[in-house]
């Protein structure tokens, strides 16, 4: 069976697009201030800015260590593999701006962590389906 590697590329860079862009205005977000434009410009960009950066050193990673898998396949299956995984971000992108803009909780730290660790595990499960 033959997989698209185009197919639904666009909706899924939005997808992940916007849930860096929640990571990066939650850690930024000031608690007794949350409307503050400043902060969720500067917010939008190191989210977006660390977001890529993760998905290029995940996109390696995962390269580097199948390298057979890419030869057979092509050079889409690692890409593929990487915006499928990223998908899983979207839950944890939710709970942190439900929590820290409806709960006020200051410690949404580990949303982030958990979020990029099932990103992470998920792509590699691509990768082996």
């Amino acid at each position: 069976m033959e997989v698209d590697f185009k197919k639904g590329r666009a909706f899924k860079a939005l997808v992940r697009r916007l849930c860096f862009i929640a990571f990066g205005v939650s850690a930024m977000a000031d608690s007794m201030n949350l409307l503050n434009l400043y902060n969720i410009g500067f917010g939008v960009f190191i989210g977006l800015f660390f977001g890529g950066l993760f998905r290029i050193t995940l996109k390696l990673f995962l390269a580097a260590l199948n390298g057979s898998l890419r030869a057979e396949k092509g050079k889409g299956v690692i890409s593929y593999a990487v915006d499928n995984g990223m998908l899983f971000l979207t839950p944890f992108a939710v709970m942190i701006l439900i929590a820290k803009f409806y709960l006020n909780w200051s410690m949404t730290m580990p949303f982030i962590s958990a979020g990029i660790m099932a990103a992470g595990t998920a792509a590699a499960i691509e990768v082996g389906r």
